[in-house]
């Protein structure tokens, strides 16, 4: 089993086990989420989530290797008692030999069955691997959103709902014969609500299209 992560040999070859890192527990990463925090930083704590995973099985191994040798040395230590009775049962009277018969059954009895050893260290996970299962990720990537024209936008309800507004204005203004640009488009993004000015209707509507274009691709 590889043990490198959790302990090292000195120049003696002798085994020293390494510090324990700073690491952080998945309740961390998803107030990290649900702060809606940059990506540099949720990928920070999910490397610590992932390192406080392994490291709780190494507390779980060291236990476990704790219990092993606990019920070793004790039926180790119990088989020698019954061996030292097997060997002096022919120098005692019948009443002792049967006190050392009812002895021998109870070291019998405590001996105990060797606990199995422990599932071997799981891999060490990539914050991707740690993000997908943790509760609050797919609304912090709704709310990172995607990329257009070098902006930001979240891909909620917010924004879709914000442009099909704006889109059926556009219809009423023309059934009226009137224009309702130039606009200022108020979008959601990750560092709050941000306004974009669209000098005229095809501006606006090639926003639109490559909004939805880009939301389709990450919901698929």
């Amino acid at each position: 089993m590889d043990l490198s992560l959790f302990q090292t040999e000195n120049q003696n070859s002798e085994l020293t086990f390494k510090t324990r890192p700073n690491t952080k527990s998945i309740e961390d990463l998803q107030r990290v989420l649900s702060l809606n925090k940059p990506e540099p930083v949720v990928k920070a704590f999910a490397n610590l989530v992932a390192l406080e995973q392994v490291w709780r099985w190494w507390d779980d191994y060291i236990i476990n290797c704790h219990d092993i040798a606990l019920v070793q040395n004790d039926n180790i230590d119990n088989a020698t008692k019954i061996a030292n009775i097997e060997g002096n049962v022919d120098d005692l009277s019948e009443a002792k030999v049967k006190g050392e018969i009812k002895v021998k059954s109870e070291l019998q009895v405590k001996s105990k069955a060797i606990p199995d050893e422990i599932s071997p260290c799981p891999a060490l996970k990539t914050p991707e691997q740690v993000l997908a299962n943790t509760l609050g990720y797919k609304t912090w990537l709704k709310a990172q959103g995607v990329k257009i024209n070098d902006l930001s936008l979240s891909v909620d309800e917010t924004n879709q709902n914000g442009i099909a507004a704006v889109l059926k204005g556009i219809e009423l203004a023309k059934k009226h014969s009137q224009n309702i640009f130039p606009i200022n488009f108020n979008a959601q993004t990750p560092k709050g609500n941000q306004t974009i000015s669209f000098k005229n209707q095809d501006e606006f509507e090639l926003f639109a299209l490559q909004f939805m274009k880009e939301r389709q691709s990450f919901f698929n």
